[in-house]
């Protein structure tokens, strides 16, 4: 539409305004300030070829090794200055409550299986290790608050039964149709970015898909460790302590970023998986019979057994049999009931000796467990940080991790068994599908991170391809195209370096200077070289042609940068950050294109003869001679 305008309107405009009355020198030319200076310095760079083609190499060079600095931004907040409203308001989330970016992660599997829901408490244990990052959350982490209510430690249990119980507790939660689907297929790990700074959210981004590809599987084994042979065993223990190391170290790194974690932590725990037997103090055997007594003598026993030395009694037969060691199946637990607690207390109902035989089987088990959990955690608390030991909050999450040495549900991603060479399991092992995707905000950030290098790449290869396939064609010479295009590739590089010496980023706005920089300046770039062929054509003379095109075609390209600057130079009344940079830094390419136009190309074309002019190379010796006379006088 310019085209048309200028070449339609433009001249019938004019055909009616009288022509201006110009002041003229003794050549003929106009006789103004800006004519006197361009006509100098026709001069100066006839003179000035190598030096000025010496500074464009200089250039050249700073602009390539700018370009590999040059940082990259793609979030809007950026886009924004520092005392906007909503600039203060992200500054203030990030300070205040973790950030306002969303970090999601989808997790597709069976969300109420035990496997699965370990797998997404670890994920979120690495997860509050990285830099950034802050207040991980899924649906795990209700069942392990429920969990530490209920039985007093954090985690998952380990039997889909024990699941199911504390689910009945969190159904109608508010909060769950935030963390999961209706079917509890899918479920959402979800956090908070406490930074804007594409750099490092890239960075996160990156080491949670690290994580996910070599740690988690779409193929979880379940096994039970009952009925395992010992190489088996062995084998498993390996994975175990692994993990529970892993789960610790994220824990104490989680509280203490700068800690150097203690390696006798897992030869501790290494050593305790792998001893076969559990010795019990007396002051086990002494707190268990104070709970079964306990027990008995409350209103929740199915036999409430009132008299206090009966009840002595059974308390201590029980104990004399778990010290033996022998058989503490609920069938056997039964029997022992049966012996040693009258017929009375069970006449009119017999189950209720099979139900408090299952419920002192429970806390049988219980206590050993909890002893074992505590007899390992005194082992550890000399390599932990002391400060740590005093922490609430740390020791429930440790106490959570080191539960798993009572598990007898182990489940592991199928290619961690292949790399031990035990994936064929034969004690009752069960694939569990699950999947586990990186999405949200964070994946947005760094696609378009991407998808801003391929661009400015692509767009400055076509833009600059084709320009040089025009101008190719019309000098009828490819060399010409290419010199002719030197002092825009030229522009484009001192862009860059700008960008890097004055920390610009490379944004969704600022990678589009590039190609509008090679479709603006090249309008200079093609006047200057019709103009210099035309009087080259004329005069024969590489001063004199210079000299002319500079004060003439030279005069107007000025005019035309300047113009062109003064309006994008109107961006910088806006209050959107990018635009204003964008608005100055186009203003500054007009200006060093148009300076390369004039400068620059016309010291290449001189120093390489270019024959698409005219032929240069034979004329040098006359005009060297005339110019010597020239400056002599």
């Amino acid at each position: 539409i310019a085209f048309i305008v200028s070449v339609t309107f433009l001249p019938a405009l004019l055909s009616f305004m009288p022509p201006p009355k110009l002041k003229r020198d003794a050549r003929g030319q106009q006789d103004t300030a800006i004519t006197k200076f361009l006509s100098k310095l026709s001069v100066f760079v006839f003179n000035r070829k190598k030096l000025i083609l010496i500074i464009g190499i200089l250039i050249f060079l700073g602009g390539l090794a700018a370009l590999p600095n040059l940082s990259r931004e793609v979030n809007m907040v950026d886009y924004f200055k520092k005392s906007s409203e909503i600039r203060q308001a992200e500054d203030l989330m990030e300070q205040k409550l973790g950030g306002s970016i969303p970090v999601q992660i989808l997790v597709r599997g069976d969300l109420k299986n035990p496997a699965v829901l370990k797998s997404i408490t670890k994920l979120e244990k690495y997860l509050s290790t990285l830099p950034d990052v802050n207040s991980p959350q899924s649906i795990a982490d209700l069942i392990c608050e429920m969990n530490d209510v209920m039985n007093d430690r954090y985690c998952i249990p380990d039997r889909s039964e024990g699941v199911a119980n504390l689910w009945f507790f969190i159904e109608g939660n508010e909060i769950l149709p935030q963390l999961i689907n209706d079917e509890t297929t899918e479920g959402l790990v979800q956090a908070k970015l406490a930074t804007v700074n594409t750099r490092k959210i890239i960075k996160v981004v990156n080491r949670i898909d690290d994580y996910i590809a070599n740690n988690l599987d779409t193929s979880l084994v379940q096994f039970k460790l009952v009925g395992l042979s010992d190489e088996q065993l062995k084998s498993f223990n390996i994975l175990r302590s692994q993990d529970i190391i892993d789960r610790i170290h994220y824990d104490v790194h989680y509280y203490k970023p700068d800690y150097k974690f203690n390696h006798n932590i897992e030869n501790v725990i290494k050593d305790f998986l792998s001893a076969k037997d559990v010795s019990f103090s007396d002051e086990f055997y002494q707190d268990l019979s104070e709970k079964i007594d306990g027990y008995f003598s409350s209103e929740n026993a199915d036999i409430i057994i009132d008299n206090a030395n009966q009840r002595r009694q059974v308390v201590t037969t029980l104990v004399r049999k778990i010290r033996s060691g022998g058989d503490l199946s609920t069938q056997s637990l039964e029997k022992i009931l049966r012996s040693a607690i009258p017929l009375s207390y069970y006449r009119d109902d017999p189950e209720l000796l099979e139900y408090s035989a299952q419920s002192v089987a429970a806390i049988i088990n219980n206590e050993k467990d909890w002893w074992r959990t505590n007899d390992l955690l005194s082992q550890l608390k000399p390599y932990l940080p002391q400060d740590l030991i005093s922490n609430k909050n740390f020791m429930k999450k440790l106490v959570g991790d080191l539960w798993a040495i009572n598990e007898n549900n182990i489940a592991f991603p199928e290619k961690k068994l292949d790399q031990l060479g035990t994936n064929n399991i034969s004690a009752g092992d069960e694939n569990i599908k699950m999947d586990i995707e990186q999405t949200g905000m964070p994946i947005i950030f760094k696609d378009l991170d991407h998808n801003i290098v391929t661009s400015q790449i692509w767009s400055l290869v076509f833009a600059i391809g084709l320009v040089v396939i025009l101008l190719s064609l019309q000098f009828k010479s490819v060399l010409g195209g290419l010199i002719s295009i030197l002092p825009i590739i030229l522009t484009i590089l001192f862009n860059f370096a700008l960008m890097f010496i004055f920390n610009i980023p490379l944004d969704t706005v600022t990678v589009m200077i590039g190609s509008v920089a090679v479709g603006i300046g090249i309008d200079y770039t093609i006047h200057f070289n019709s103009r210099y062929r035309l009087e080259m054509a004329r005069s024969k003379n590489q001063l004199e042609a210079l000299q002319k095109t500079l004060t003439t075609t030279g005069r107007a390209i000025i005019i035309n940068a300047l113009s062109v600057m003064m309006g994008f130079l109107a961006l910088l009344l806006g209050s959107i950050v990018p635009m204003q940079r964008f608005g100055w830094m186009i203003a500054v390419t007009m200006f060093t294109s148009a300076l390369f136009a004039l400068t620059f190309l016309p010291a290449v074309i001189m120093l390489t003869h270019a024959k698409f002019v005219l032929n240069l190379k034979n004329m040098s010796r006359n005009i060297r001679d005339k110019v010597r006379n020239n400056l002599g006088k």
